[in-house]
């Protein structure tokens, strides 16, 4: 059974990126076997998941959960950036659209479970939106999932709200250079585990959770938009041997 103490991981990269198509097969096929077995084994990372993005499955969510956030900018961890395998540097070059942050665990109701959860729901809320937020009513993850549960009676496994750590975000690597993604200096993310699966399959549902969600925070943020996605779980790994 693959699980790690998810209060033990407080820095979290999540990389989000569209692929063609024509190169998913190889894609997948180098990120199961070289790559995630690769990142899992730097010092301080304790799992590696791929999730597909429900509202488009040619884009994918790529993340690690860390000891810290201090560990994606460590001498390791940099040093892996900056000596990309030939199947990595091609690899770079077919993502499209990407995006890649990093994050501080800020708050964070529940566990995460025994498991990689099926199912991750996240709200991405920008620079602009995290200003007014800080300016108002907090946000409270335990109150979130309740009202997350309350419109769908949905388990929430784990809820967590995370920050973007600006000191990696302007770090110029070799793999950086390849696939030229972009990176937010501030900002807010809500992420949150689940095994309910009806919520990707029963009209109306994922709906009325992403409503639910969205009403609680207007308290904290008013009517700013938030970047709200459905994902399904595609690829798990965890660290081994330390």
């Amino acid at each position: 059974m693959i699980g790690i103490e998810k209060g033990s991981a407080r820095g979290l990269m999540a990389f989000w990126a569209n692929i063609p198509p024509e190169h998913e097969k190889a894609f997948l096929e180098w990120h199961n076997t070289e790559h995630i077995p690769e990142r899992v084994a730097v010092p301080g990372f304790k799992l590696g998941r791929r999730y597909r993005v429900a509202s488009d499955t040619d884009r994918f969510l790529m993340c690690y959960d860390t000891e810290s956030a201090e560990v994606l900018t460590s001498k390791p961890y940099l040093e892996a950036l900056n000596a990309p395998t030939p199947r990595t540097r091609q690899a770079l070059t077919w993502f499209r659209d990407p995006l890649r942050n990093l994050y501080n665990l800020e708050d964070a109701t529940g566990d995460g479970g025994p498991t990689a959860a099926p199912v991750l729901a996240t709200l991405r809320i920008d620079a602009a939106e995290t200003k007014a937020a800080t300016q108002s009513t907090p946000l409270n993850p335990a109150e979130l999932a309740t009202a997350a549960h309350a419109a769908t009676g949905s388990d929430l496994i784990r809820l967590a709200i995370y920050r973007v750590d600006p000191a990696g975000a302007g770090v110029s690597t070799g793999e950086r250079a390849i696939h030229g993604a972009a990176a937010e200096e501030a900002g807010t993310l809500i992420w949150i585990e689940t095994t309910d699966l009806g919520l990707l399959e029963a009209p109306g549902k994922g709906a009325r959770f992403e409503d639910a969600l969205k009403q609680h925070l207007t308290a904290s943020i008013g009517d700013r938009p938030v970047h709200f996605e459905f994902a399904w779980l595609d690829f798990v790994d965890l660290q081994r041997g330390r």
